[in-house]
């Protein structure tokens, strides 16, 4: 029986420019796609803050 594994990480960024978060968000979540993993859940916390939440 496979053991449910769960993963975190971080992305720092330099600045807090208004669309860096959003640029950085959608990176993530194309490059996570690209690899079979797409995000089942987006929250934005604040703005400079988002949780992603895929299958792997």
């Amino acid at each position: 029986m496979a053991k449910d594994v769960q993963y975190t990480g971080r992305l720092g960024l330099e600045g807090r420019d208004s669309g860096t978060m959003s640029e950085a968000v959608t990176t993530v979540v194309d490059t996570l796609d690209d690899f079979g993993h797409p995000a089942e859940q987006i929250e934005a916390r604040a703005e400079n803050t988002a949780r992603l939440q895929c299958d792997h």
